[in-house]
C-alpha cells in the first residue's frame, strides 16, 4: 500500500529530531541563563512546531492558500518578494527532506510526462542562468521557479489525496479572496464612485494592480462555478458560493480589466469546445496560424507596417467610452505601447536566439533593442514592466529552447486535461479535471498580453492547475485497475 501523508518518516530521522529538539532545549536554556533573554526560551517552541510540520504539512499548505489571494509584493532594498514566499521556502525545505527521507518518491512510482517537462524546464533555466548577462536577477528567479514548483506540483500533489482535499483547498482560496474583492469594491465606490480611474486605483490597497486583480478573480470563476454542484440547491455552502459568485463578477466587471472581461465571456465558448470535442483541433489549428502570423511579420520586416502613430497614441484618462474606441482601433496607449516592447523582444532574440539573454532580464535590457518606430509616451517604462507577453519574454530571455519548452508544457497539460475529461469514468473527477483546465486555459489567454505568471496570485494557480490534471489523471487510472482486479 502507498504511504499517507500521515506516516511517520524512517526511525533514524524521528530519533535524529528528538535529539536535535533536546540539544535546543539544553542549549536554549543555558543561553537564557547566561542572557536573561526571554525570546530564547521559545527556540524550542519553534522547533518543536517545525518537527510537526515536517510530519504533517498540509494544514501549513492551507495556510499558504488562505494568505494567496491577498499577498502583498514587498521591495527590501534590491530585494523583493511576495508575504505568501516564506510558506512556500518552508514548504520547499519540506519537500527536500521528504526526499532525503524517502518519502516523496520512490523507485517504484510511474515517472508522468509533467515530471519530465518540469525537469527539462528548470534544467533549462539553470543553464540559461548560468549564461545570462545579469546572473543575480536569473538565479532569484531559478530560485523563485523552484519553490513556486516545489510547493504547488510536489507537495499539492501530497497534500491532494482525495476530492475532500480539494474542496478544502477551494473554500481556503474563496473566502478571503472574495473579503478581498468585496474590500475592493467597496474602496472603489467609497472613494471614486466606481469611476473608470477608480478602477485602476482602488485594487492598489490589496492586490497589486487591477491587471493582477482582474486576472485572479476571472481565473477562479470556473472554480466558483462548478463549485456550486458539490451542493444541493438551498443548501447553505451553496448559498455562500453563489453570493462569493455575484461578489467576484462584479469585482471582474469593476476591474476595468479589458483582458478579464474578454476572458470571462471566452469561458462559456471554451465549455462548448472542450464538451465538442474539438479542443485538440483547434489548439492545432491555432498553432498554424501563429506561425504563419509570425513569419509573415518578420518577413521583409513587415511589422514595420503596425508601427502607430505616435502623436495619435494616448490614454483616456477618466474616459471609459474613449478607452474602448482607442482600444479597437489600434490607439489606446497601454496597447500601442506592447508593440514597442514585442519589437525589442524581436530584436533581443534575433540577437541571442539559443540561451536568450537570462531569465528576469528583460526590463534591465530591451532597451537597447527597441524600435524607435513604435515609441510611444510612456516608454520610459519607470514601473520596469516587461514584455507583456509570456511567451515572447520566455525566448527573449531564455531562447528558442525555452520557448520551446514552456509551450510544449502548456500544450501538452491542456490537451491532457481536455483527454482526461472525456476519459474520465467518476463524475467528481470529470468536474475537477473540467475547472483546472478551464482556469489554465485562462491564464494561458492572459499570457497573450501579460506575464503574470511569475506573479504569487497567478503563478501559484498555474502551476496547480497542471498538477490537478495530472493527479484527476492518477485516479482514473488507479479506479480502473481497482475495477480490473474486481
Amino acid at each position: 500500500m502507498k504511504q499517507s501523508l500521515s506516516n511517520t518518516y524512517p526511525q533514524k530521522l524521528t530519533i535524529s529530531l528528538l535529539l536535535l529538539i533536546a540539544i535546543t532545549i539544553i542549549g536554549s536554556l543555558y543561553a537564557w541563563h547566561k542572557t536573561h533573554i526571554d525570546y530564547l526560551l521559545a527556540a524550542p517552541l519553534g522547533l518543536i512546531l517545525v518537527g510537526q510540520l515536517i510530519y504533517n504539512y498540509r494544514v501549513l499548505f492551507y495556510a499558504l492558500i488562505l494568505g494567496i489571494p491577498c499577498s502583498m509584493h514587498l521591495e527590501l532594498g534590491s530585494f523583493s518578494m511576495d508575504t505568501s514566499e516564506p510558506l512556500m521556502l518552508i514548504l520547499t525545505f519540506v519537500f527536500l527532506l521528504n526526499i532525503l527521507a524517502g518519502k516523496q518518491f520512490s523507485r517504484t512510482e510511474k515517472i508522468y510526462p509533467l515530471h519530465i517537462f518540469i525537469f527539462l524546464l528548470i534544467f533549462w533555466v539553470l543553464i540559461t542562468t548560468v549564461t545570462s548577462e545579469i546572473q543575480i536577477r536569473s538565479l532569484k528567479f531559478f530560485l523563485a521557479k523552484i519553490w513556486y514548483i516545489a510547493t504547488f506540483v510536489f507537495i499539492a500533489d501530497k497534500v491532494v489525496e482525495k476530492i475532500e482535499h480539494f474542496k478544502i483547498i477551494f473554500w481556503c482560496f474563496l473566502i478571503p479572496l472574495t473579503i478581498g474583492s468585496f474590500i475592493t469594491t467597496a474602496i472603489h465606490g467609497i472613494n471614486y464612485n466606481f469611476s473608470f480611474d477608480g478602477g485602476f486605483a482602488a485594487p492598489y490597497y490589496i492586490f497589486t494592480n487591477h491587471v493582477v486583480y482582474g486576472a485572479i478573480l476571472v481565473l477562479f470563476l470556473p472554480y466558483i462555478w462548478y463549485a456550486r454542484d458539490w451542493y444541493e440547491t438551498g443548501s447553505l455552502y451553496r448559498l455562500i458560493i453563489n453570493i462569493c459568485f455575484g461578489v467576484i463578477l462584479v469585482g471582474v466587471v469593476l476591474s476595468y480589466g479589458r483582458l478579464a472581461w474578454l476572458s470571462a465571456l471566452v469561458l462559456p465558448i471554451l465549455v462548448f469546445i472542450i464538451r465538442q470535442k474539438w479542443l485538440d483541433k483547434l489548439i492545432y489549428v491555432a498553432i498554424f496560424v501563429l506561425v504563419l502570423g509570425v513569419s509573415y511579420l518578420v518577413k521583409d520586416n513587415n511589422f514595420y507596417k503596425f508601427a502607430p502613430d505616435f502623436k495619435k497614441t494616448i490614454f483616456h484618462e477618466g474616459d471609459f467610452d474613449a478607452h474602448l474606441s482607442a482600444t479597437f482601433s489600434g490607439t489606446d496607449m497601454s496597447g500601442v505601447e506592447r508593440f514597442y516592447r514585442w519589437a525589442a523582444a524581436k530584436n533581443m532574440v534575433a540577437a541571442r536566439p539559443i540561451f536568450g539573454f537570462g531569465p528576469s532580464t528583460f526590463n534591465k535590457i530591451y532597451k537597447q533593442y527597441t524600435e524607435d518606430a513604435f515609441r510611444t509616451y510612456v516608454s520610459d517604462n519607470p514601473e520596469q514592466s516587461t514584455t507583456h507577453n509570456y511567451l515572447l519574454m520566455t525566448c527573449s530571455e531564455q531562447g528558442f529552447i525555452g520557448l520551446f519548452i514552456f509551450a510544449s508544457l502548456i500544450i501538452f497539460m491542456t490537451i491532457r486535461g481536455f483527454k482526461t475529461y472525456h476519459h474520465c469514468q467518476n463524475p467528481e473527477n470529470k468536474r475537477i479535471v473540467l475547472i483546472v483546465t478551464l482556469s489554465l486555459m485562462i491564464i494561458i489567454l492572459q499570457s497573450a498580453i501579460n506575464e503574470l505568471i511569475e506573479v504569487d496570485k497567478v503563478g501559484t494557480i498555474f502551476w496547480f492547475n497542471m498538477m490537478m490534471i495530472h493527479k484527476v489523471e492518477k485516479w482514473e487510472e488507479n479506479e480502473r485497475e481497482l475495477k480490473v482486479e474486481n
